[in-house]
């Protein structure tokens, strides 16, 4: 774990700590030590406007952050982190039986709460197969195959852009959430062009994601990444981190309270 504010930031920004959840978890965590060593003073406020900050995207932080600044306590922060580590299995036992015998999965980037789901399954004498797309520029699908691996689920890898070619292969999708608002799912860049083509395809979408990723902000931004994360070349580059995909091509939501329409998704917490 980083040893100071400072480092902890930059882990986050260069998504050496990534995912929504382990952002959060990372947060709560250093907070902790910090409020031992020093309270909950003006450097834990300090720390509390930083760590916000650090990922705009990801609502997970900001929401259980927002929490620990209406009561700042050692039992609000372990209440919080308790809460956190659970979510992936309470929501493995809600969703899991989604999958269905002899199935395949396609899922994208990689989601704690996703593989917390399939591992459930997996426990549950699942037998099913997952296709995992490369999730560029970062790759995070790697991490996902790795997870796969070692739960020893059959798995695929592919190129992003091979997703159209194997929709025919696939009986559902499911993918994960860093937001959820009333525009609909965010999350990693692809999430909506993959979601386009599912409905063309005509296949079932789950999103899975705890509670506190339902996202009421008013202000709401998609985070740019550094373009040396796509080429190292000279001209423009863009680099969304995330895209929004409307709740029209979402099938169901998955969080830890149980299975719910996009619509009683976001009345639930």
């Amino acid at each position: 774990m980083p040893k100071t504010l400072d480092s902890l930031e930059a882990e986050i920004k260069s998504l050496k700590i990534q995912g929504a959840r382990s952002i959060a978890l990372e947060s709560l965590k250093f907070l902790r030590t910090l409020s031992n060593k020093k309270g909950f003073g003006r450097e834990f406020d300090r720390a509390l406007k930083k760590l916000e900050a650090a990922r705009p995207t990801a609502v997970i932080a900001h929401n259980i952050l927002e929490e620990l600044k209406k009561d700042k306590s050692k039992k609000t922060i372990d209440r919080l982190v308790k809460g956190l580590n659970e979510f992936p299995k309470r929501i493995g036992d809600k969703g899991y039986k989604i999958i269905k015998n002899n199935s395949t999965v396609l899922t994208f980037c990689h989601s704690s709460e996703v593989m917390g789901l399939l591992r459930t399954a997996k426990k549950n004498k699942k037998k099913f197969s997952v296709i995992v797309p490369e999730t560029r520029p970062l790759y995070q699908g790697h991490r996902t195959m790795s997870d796969l691996k070692e739960m020893k689920v059959p798995a695929t890898l592919i190129v992003d852009s091979a997703i159209a070619s194997m929709m025919k292969d696939v009986d559902i999708i499911i993918i994960g959430s860093d937001a959820m608002r009333k525009e609909g799912n965010v999350n990693k860049i692809g999430s909506l062009g993959l979601s386009i083509i599912a409905n063309k395809f005509k296949k079932k979408i789950y999103v899975v994601g705890d509670s506190y990723k339902i996202d009421n902000r008013k202000k709401f931004i998609i985070e740019e990444r550094p373009a040396e994360e796509v080429a190292n070349i000279k001209g423009k580059i863009k680099n969304p981190a995330f895209d929004v995909t409307t709740w029209k091509y979402i099938y169901r939501v998955i969080n830890e309270k149980g299975i719910f329409t996009p619509t009683n998704a976001l009345r639930s917490r």
